[in-house]
């Protein structure tokens, strides 16, 4: 499962203000970064998205050759991408 590293943009910049900016950092068990997201200190982040992140990621992982479309949700159809799909992938979602 990969891991959430929240709150680190700002010591990655090197910013020691850690109010200027948050931060969320997916980071899969071979430690590569997957998502980030960084937002100002005054916009909140949304957590049921972050968990959608954890799980598309996790579901990707244990099935290579699949890929999860946006607002996946655990239980729904995944993709395997290629030329087929090209302007068919609603049609293939159905």
């Amino acid at each position: 499962m990969p891991v959430i590293l929240g709150n680190l943009y700002p010591l990655l910049l090197g910013i020691l203000h850690p109010m200027l900016t948050r931060g969320t950092f997916i980071v899969d068990p071979d430690g590569i970064l997957r998502a980030q997201e960084v937002t100002w200190y005054d916009v909140g982040r949304n957590a049921e998205e972050t968990l959608r992140l954890l799980e598309a990621f996790d579901f990707v992982r244990k099935n290579p050759g699949v890929a999860c479309p946006a607002g996946w949700r655990k239980g729904e159809k995944a993709l395997r991408p290629g030329m087929d799909l090209v302007g068919k992938v609603a049609e293939a979602l159905k």
